[in-house]
């Protein structure tokens, strides 16, 4: 639940800040539960009727066992259009990062050139680059785990709890009784144990998974 939770934090405090009542973004029925549920739900929904469709023989994605043919062909379409676009979102908070930046130094050289061009074709780039990426280097949904095993999970399990303490570490000596602050230590202790686990068994498992593919 912690790694799912963890893929849709880049748009969190975006959206929150966004809003005209941020307080109501984690009501009980704001938008972070009531998003995370449908999607929670959509995912769900896919996997079991693609499994049960398919069984054993479902592909790495759905897409790959649906039919190339008729309306299978606009669905597949339409699926490549929404990854498009949600990846944009997805990467709103990098395009953020580093926009600013390249804005600057675009418009010292051409200077006659929009802000909406730049804007634009900066987000498209980077769009179109890691759409090639993924079209073009081969065995991905190898590749894809190992990099989540690791750099997702550091950022998941381990970082959180890794700051929570150095952070919070004085206020806790002076404001928490002594059984309490162990506590606290000792959860995100296990937490990042957890997370150090979680890596070396997930590096273990894709190893393992890339050596058969090259044995077969």
């Amino acid at each position: 639940m912690s790694m799912y939770a963890f893929e849709g934090q880049t748009m969190i405090l975006p959206i929150e800040n966004k809003l005209d009542n941020p307080d109501d973004f984690l009501d009980n029925f704001g938008v972070l539960p009531t998003t995370m549920c449908l999607c929670t739900l959509f995912m769900t929904a896919i996997g079991f009727f693609g499994y049960n469709a398919f069984g054993d023989k479902v592909a790495e994605t759905i897409t790959i066992n649906v039919p190339h043919t008729g309306l299978y062909s606009v669905v597949n379409v339409f699926l490549c259009v929404q990854s498009i676009l949600g990846h944009s979102i997805a990467m709103y908070v990098v395009f953020d990062m580093f926009y600013k930046g390249f804005r600057r130094k675009f418009t010292i050289r051409f200077p006659t050139v929009s802000d909406f061009v730049i804007d634009k074709g900066f987000r498209f780039f980077w769009v179109f680059i890691t759409y090639l990426m993924a079209v073009l280097i081969p065995r991905l949904a190898v590749l894809i785990p190992l990099v989540g095993v690791t750099s997702g999970t550091l950022c998941a399990l381990v970082y959180p709890p890794f700051f929570q303490i150095i952070t919070f570490w004085e206020d806790w000596k002076l404001n928490l009784p002594r059984r309490e602050r162990y506590f606290y230590i000792g959860r995100n202790i296990f937490v990042i144990l957890l997370g150090f686990f979680a890596i070396i068994a997930g590096i273990s498992a894709n190893i393992i998974q890339i050596m058969n593919l090259k044995v077969n």
